[in-house]
């Protein structure tokens, strides 16, 4: 098969996020036998999906399978893989690396899947046409793969709480009520104030109020802004 091997990386600002953080993102046309014979061995979590085309994905415990169009691979840090494209069907992958202690719950998957919901890769892959937060907008697309992966109740005690922290985060200004938090998640009030609590030990709205606050000192400590515009930025 006659195919112009390419590879491009997404240019993702390591925002050294805690839960879930992207480090490394990118697609590629792989030559026929291109392998990652000669990469050393990564200190992140890695997933590919493979679009087109045909290879083989080894584990460390030595598991070997044959992947096509539709199938995940998932490596696990400071763990020996080896991955090869086929001779005669190169495959083509989207994949992304990342780390933090929500991604530790990829220790609990398997090596291998497959994938229904390509729409996810593909938003990663077409992010690189966004002007700016690659990191952000590629941490919401793992959430949602993760969602499709894990079992079920694995997904609803932890993600969903990591779901509204990182909105809480990203969004603490506009004032964020609860129910908008859970409603995001498809969940009500009550059960996701429960979920956060359990896995934060802190209550949705204190949460809110604590990053409130520390973000209020550091802008006061600066000297540089006024008391009324620390309040209006900080969501007071």
């Amino acid at each position: 098969m006659n195919v112009q091997p390419f590879e491009k990386n997404i240019p993702i600002i390591n925002q050294n996020f805690k839960d879930f953080n992207p480090v490394t993102a990118g697609f590629a046309q792989c030559a026929p036998l291109h392998s990652n014979s000669h990469c050393p061995i990564r200190q992140f979590f890695q997933i590919h999906y493979i679009v087109s085309g045909n290879g083989t994905f080894s584990t460390s415990n030595g598991e070997t399978y044959e992947l096509g169009a539709g199938d995940v691979f998932i490596m696990h840090p400071f763990k020996k893989y080896f991955y090869e494209a086929d001779k005669y069907d190169p495959w083509y992958y989207i994949w992304v690396a990342f780390e933090g202690e929500f991604a530790q719950k990829f220790l609990n998957l398997y090596h291998v899947y497959k994938f229904d919901k390509p729409e996810l890769f593909y938003n990663i892959r077409d992010s690189i046409n966004l002007e700016q937060y690659h990191a952000e907008y590629i941490l919401a697309q793992l959430l949602l793969i993760y969602r499709e992966l894990a079992p079920k109740q694995l997904f609803k005690h932890a993600s969903y709480a990591h779901i509204i922290r990182h909105q809480i985060c990203s969004d603490y200004t506009s004032n964020p009520t609860v129910s908008e938090l859970a409603k995001y998640c498809g969940i009500n009030r009550t059960y996701a104030t429960q979920l956060f609590k359990k896995e934060f030990g802190v209550s949705p709205v204190k949460y809110i109020n604590s990053i409130r606050i520390n973000h209020a000192r550091s802008k006061l400590s600066s000297g540089y802004y006024s008391m009324s515009e620390i309040a209006e930025e900080c969501g007071f």
